[in-house]
C-alpha cells in the first residue's frame, strides 16, 4: 500500500490549518469511495456486500491502492479528531468528560452500545 506516501502531505496540512487538513481527508475519503464504484462499475463487478470472494474478483478490485485508501484515510481523520480532543486551551469536551464522571459514563455506554450496533446488526441482515 502506498498510501503512506501521501500521509505527510495530509498532516503537513493539518498542522497549517486544521480545518482544511480535515477537509482534504474528508474529500480523499469520498474520493476513495467514488473510485471503488467506478472500479466496479468499469469492470463490471458485482455490487454486493461483502465483495464476491471470487479470487479473479479479489485481484481486479483491490490491485488498485486508492481503492483501499478509505480506511487508512478514516484512521488519519480520527487522529487529527483525537489530536484536537485531547489539547488545546480552550474548553474542549475531553475537559468536560474529566470533570464530570456522569457524563463520561453516558458516553461510553452510548459508545458501546454504538459499538455492539455496527457489529452485531449487519450479521442479522
Amino acid at each position: 500500500m502506498q498510501i503512506f506516501l501521501v500521509a505527510p502531505l495530509f498532516c503537513w496540512l493539518y498542522l497549517k490549518n486544521k480545518m482544511f487538513g480535515k477537509i482534504g481527508l474528508i474529500v480523499a475519503i469520498i474520493g476513495s469511495w467514488v473510485a471503488g464504484f467506478i472500479v466496479v462499475e468499469a469492470k463490471s463487478l458485482p455490487y454486493t456486500i461483502p465483495l464476491n470472494t471470487d479470487p479473479d474478483t479479489m485481484v481486479d478490485f483491490y490491485q488498485d491502492p486508492f481503492v483501499n485508501s478509505g480506511p487508512y484515510f478514516i484512521g488519519m481523520f480520527f487522529g487529527f479528531v483525537y489530536r484536537d480532543f485531547k489539547g488545546g486551551d480552550r474548553k474542549t469536551l475531553y475537559s468536560m468528560l474529566k470533570a464530570s464522571k456522569r457524563d463520561c459514563y453516558i458516553v461510553f455506554i452510548l459508545s458501546l452500545l454504538l459499538n455492539l450496533f455496527i457489529v452485531y446488526f449487519p450479521s442479522t441482515m
